[in-house]
């Protein structure tokens, strides 16, 4: 009852209305009628009376008895007509509220665009602790029932077609919304051309005041592409522009980066560095003097902390849309060696030819070898670092399993009960997606996976909007359903602000200091840059955890402070680069080997800046070319990037990743 209060109000009312005009009209009509012949001026004189009942002006003096029905709608007209009247001004006062308060704050967040997604994020945002002040901007008119709930939740909302307003009704509106001004910009129409559209009205128009985020849902990376182009060209014209920051989303992306943000898939995947606890001491407790100096330790290296890493296997049920994307993600976010791969097992009724399909559309094209694009004949190294098959396939060992036609249920079963059987005890699984969208044949997997594999966490998908809460087994190790929109939209998944600081942090390390970095401000970055960077704060957890790990008796002040004391002695040692770059390469190499932590980290860095250019398509080429996905630097053997590769890798970059970690949230 509570949630139709305004469907029965509306009701309500209506009765009201009707029963009202239908006094009206009875009553002057039994008055009129044995006063006026005339059949024409007796519909008029009643029409006009029942009218003015609703203009708060009785159309019979007040001595003239018109009967119970005229008393009733005497009243009641006026009533209604003031609620009405009271109710638009009421709208009008809360829009004026809503867009005045909006204007002035710093979290305004304006939307552009209408559907689902838009409600969904709406209602998301409007939850977080932030307080942001949304307004929304639509093509279409808005149900007036939809609007009122908007504007009573604090949502300005607005009405705009770029296409067919003129230059001064967009401009009055944008000068409402203080759009120059505002925090962060939403395009989230129902289909990429629209966005497009609005992403371009906008963009053509606006001079950004502050650092602007523009979220713009994009499911073709295409038409993503020519946002980007179109913003370059844009900066030309307007400089301001160099404020704004353009990220484009997709659901899928949206939904595998959700999935590695929760706790129980970092913890399993965290789980693989346990042996590192027990290097310098095994079985004893490390005391404070000798981890002070366990930075030093000749008898810990790099090598000895590899060796200690035990990699994750994980389990992935089902070849769809979201595949790709978690295998791309997990590239980059479970590096966690410097030789042995995260591997991952696939399992589908046809999961080789699945898989393949996949890199053939995502991978493929990326590993070919094109002796032009490359800048002539292949060197014998370049072929030697060629991908066997899929870029993804030199980050990540990729396992598939057949388990043979969905119509045979029995077969299958038995295929995967025989593949459950047959994994070892260093083999099993640590993480369990199960990505069918069938989610009775992921539950019947799931019933058997725990019968091996009980308190392994497991992560099952759900688009059927039904509750599994009675379905899921309520023993053995966590098990977490996906599938909802409403998961993806908010601010830690999307907008992920502390994430983003930390990735801008990162590039402005780059360019403190003298030598390093290419001097470019964040948003001056290409999307593989600003990508890349990212990617590095999200994998910062790993080495975090990596420190925490080997320092287990210091807090993360303590490890903080350690890092600083390091960059320090680092900068002192890098003011030479500039004068004699072969006594500053000599001296880096010297500054890890006495440092087999750094060492270590510094190495990791580099192998996930490989994976995840694998996972971005590109592969290794004498030339730098983000067009045609080549870096001369995606290469495994570290001697060679400290070696003759120094100077064109800059492995000084992967260090100092290590030392931007444990920053301190401003």
């Amino acid at each position: 009852m509570r949630e139709n209060r305004n469907y029965y109000k509306k009701k309500i009312i209506l009765f009201l209305f009707v029963i009202t005009t239908v006094f009206g009209i009875i009553s002057l009509y039994q008055y009129y009628r044995v006063k006026i012949e005339n059949p024409f001026q007796l519909l008029s004189a009643v029409l006009y009376g029942t009218i003015k009942l609703f203009l708060f002006a009785a159309p019979l003096s007040a001595e003239v008895n018109g009967g119970m029905m005229y008393e009733f709608a005497k009243w009641m007209a006026p009533i209604l007509t003031s609620a009405f009247i009271f109710t638009q001004i009421s709208n009008i006062l809360l829009h004026s509220k809503n867009m005045i308060l909006n204007r002035f704050s710093s979290n305004h967040v304006v939307l552009f665009g209408s559907g689902k997604m838009t409600e969904t994020l709406i209602g998301n945002l409007k939850k977080e602790k932030k307080y942001y002040k949304i307004s929304l901007v639509t093509k279409e008119f808005l149900d007036e029932r939809l609007k009122n709930q908007y504007e009573r939740k604090g949502v300005a909302s607005y009405r705009l077609d770029f296409g067919k307003s003129d230059k001064y009704e967009i401009q009055e509106l944008f000068t409402a919304l203080r759009i120059e001004n505002a925090k962060y910009l939403f395009f989230t129409a129902e289909s990429d051309l629209e966005n497009f559209s609005l992403y371009a009205g906008v963009i053509q128009r606006i001079k950004p005041k502050r650092a602007i985020t523009a979220y713009v849902h994009s499911e073709s990376g295409t038409v993503a592409g020519y946002m980007e182009e179109l913003l370059y060209e844009e900066r030309k014209k307007e400089a301001g522009l160099m404020k704004l920051d353009t990220v484009h989303f997709n659901e899928r992306d949206l939904t595998i980066r959700m999935l590695l943000q929760e706790r129980l898939v970092q913890d399993s995947l965290l789980k693989s560095l346990s042996g590192v606890s027990e290097l310098s001491f095994p079985g004893q407790k490390v005391e404070r003097e000798s981890e002070e100096e366990l930075l030093r330790d000749r008898k810990l290296s790099a090598e000895k902390i590899d060796e200690a890493i035990h990699v994750p296997h994980i389990l992935l049920f089902g070849v769809n849309e979201l595949s790709f994307p978690l295998l791309k993600q997990l590239a980059n976010d479970a590096t966690l060696s410097l030789k042995k791969k995260t591997k991952v097992t696939v399992l589908d009724e046809n999961a080789g030819r699945g898989i393949a399909e996949l890199f053939s559309i995502y991978g493929d094209a990326s590993t070919r070898e094109n002796p032009e694009e490359c800048g002539g004949e292949k060197t014998e190294k370049s072929s030697i670092r060629k991908s066997p098959s899929s870029s993804l396939e030199m980050a990540l060992e990729i396992e598939s399993i057949e388990l043979g036609d969905a119509s045979m249920e029995a077969l299958q079963k038995q295929r995967l009960e025989n593949y459950l059987k047959a994994i070892g005890k260093d083999d099993a699984p640590t993480l369990i997606f199960l990505m069918d969208k069938d989610i009775i044949k992921s539950l019947k997997a799931l019933n058997l996976i725990n019968r091996y594999f009980e308190n392994v966490p497991k992560l099952i998908r759900n688009v059927s909007q039904v509750d599994l809460t009675g379905l899921l087994p309520k023993r053995g190790g966590q098990i977490r359903s996906f599938g909802d929109i409403s998961e993806i939209l908010t601010e830690k998944v999307l907008i992920r602000e502390a994430l983003d600081k930390r990735a801008k942090a990162f590039n402005e390390a780059y360019n403190s200091l003298s030598g390093m970095g290419e001097g470019e401000n964040w948003n001056e970055l290409s999307f593989v840059k600003k990508n890349s960077s990212r990617l590095s704060a999200t994998h910062a957890i790993v080495k975090e955890e990596l420190l925490r790990r080997i320092f287990s008796e210091k807090n993360e002040a303590e490890i903080r402070a350690l890092c600083r004391e390091k960059l320090s002695e680092f900068t002192k040692l890098q003011e030479s680069q500039k004068e004699n770059p072969e006594e500053f390469r000599k001296r880096f190499c010297s500054f890890l080997e006495e440092n087999p932590v750094l060492d270590f980290l510094s190495r990791l860095e580099h192998k996930r800046w490989c994976n995840s250019y694998y996972a971005m398509g590109f592969r290794y080429g004498e030339k730098k070319d983000e067009n045609r996905r080549t870096h001369p630097c995606l290469i495994e053997d570290w001697g060679e990037v400290i070696g003759e590769k120094f100077a064109l890798c800059h492995p000084e970059y992967d260090l100092l990743s290590v030392f931007c970690l444990f920053r301190e949230e401003p």
